[in-house]
């Protein structure tokens, strides 16, 4: 079923041309950690070794709401 959506490590299937990988993962980065400030209230997706600080309880239209945002983030062009 997920077969399709593996990939290389760094390599997005989606990406098209040449574009430098690094900027294109920090880019990435700094995307879904501001997605998930916004829309999720986490601060960071940064591991931070505790559990009251690692695990989150979200509710359902702010995790939609964060898929969504990742979804249209996804089909900009970057």
């Amino acid at each position: 079923m997920y077969g399709n959506m593996l990939h290389n490590e760094g390599e997005h299937p989606h990406q098209k041309g040449s574009v430098d990988m690094h900027d294109s993962k920090e880019q990435l980065a700094k995307a879904l950690e501001e997605i998930a400030k916004n829309h999720l209230g986490i601060p960071t997706l940064r591991t931070q070794d505790s559990d009251s600080l690692d695990f989150h309880e979200v509710s359902v239209w702010s995790l939609k709401a964060a898929l969504e945002a990742a979804y249209y983030y996804g089909r900009c062009d970057h």
